[in-house]
């Protein structure tokens, strides 16, 4: 199930596979996303975000993580 924002991805039950938070002038990676686990598609792309946690460890469904257009 494919999910554009934190509220809608946890609104699914948690069963949400990919998250599309692009564009969004985020400057961290939102804590709620760890509690995503079924998440196979995140995509950052086009924020502030600096660095990624080592939380993103915890995604270990996750097969698409897109981060390009951030610092």
């Amino acid at each position: 199930m494919r999910a554009y924002s934190i509220r809608e991805a946890l609104q699914q039950g948690g069963t949400a596979t990919e998250l599309y938070l692009h564009g969004l002038g985020l400057r961290e990676v939102p804590e709620e996303v760890w509690l995503l686990p079924n998440l196979e598609v995140l995509d950052l792309e086009n924020n502030q975000i600096g660095q990624v946690p080592e939380a993103v460890a915890l995604l270990t469904g996750l097969r698409i993580l897109r981060l390009s257009c951030n610092p």
